[in-house]
């Protein structure tokens, strides 16, 4: 099985960050599977219309951090103010568990699992949960492609009413 991450961020094949990024997802991976880390041709559209702020995308850019040295001197700050805020939210929100969202932190410069003792709770690797996801997908023979899913046939009035609700 062959499982494609879709990088948000424009061509960095061949970078620091694909090189270091790659084979953490490839460790995620069962026996068999081959994880590839794949960057868009055209950079992302986030937002439309007036007034739309790009700011989300440029905030999410895994490429904010861009110098290893940089990351390996962050890393303890990085550990202990994630540590601490999921450690409040077990003590003082009453959390059973930690699921980290974003992808770029977590878990590319902190491990879930050296999270988890600290936290009080299990902190999940959302990398991992997803990749097994699509191979369990796979397995039981679940999808969504356009074969299964057409793309409905709207009409120009159709298409104008959908983009105003």
């Amino acid at each position: 099985m062959r499982i494609m991450v879709l990088n948000q961020t424009q061509g960095r094949t061949g970078t620091e960050y694909h090189e270091r990024v790659e084979p953490i997802l490839r460790s995620y991976a069962s026996p068999g599977t081959v994880v590839d880390l794949c960057y868009p041709d055209e950079p992302a559209i986030r937002s439309q219309g007036g007034g739309s702020a790009h700011l989300g995308y440029y905030l999410s850019n895994p490429g904010l951090v861009q110098k290893t040295e940089q990351v390996a001197a962050m890393r303890p700050v990085i550990f202990e103010r994630a540590a601490e805020a999921m450690h409040s939210m077990v003590k003082d929100g009453g959390a059973e568990c930690i699921v980290p969202l974003g992808g770029a932190i977590i878990p590319y410069i902190v491990d879930p699992n050296d999270l988890t003792p600290e936290a009080g709770a299990p902190v999940l690797n959302p990398k991992a949960i997803g990749i097994h996801f699509a191979e369990m997908c796979v397995h039981v023979g679940l999808s969504q492609s356009p074969l299964t899913y057409p793309l409905a046939r709207l009409s120009a009035e159709g298409a104008a009413l959908a983009a105003r609700r």
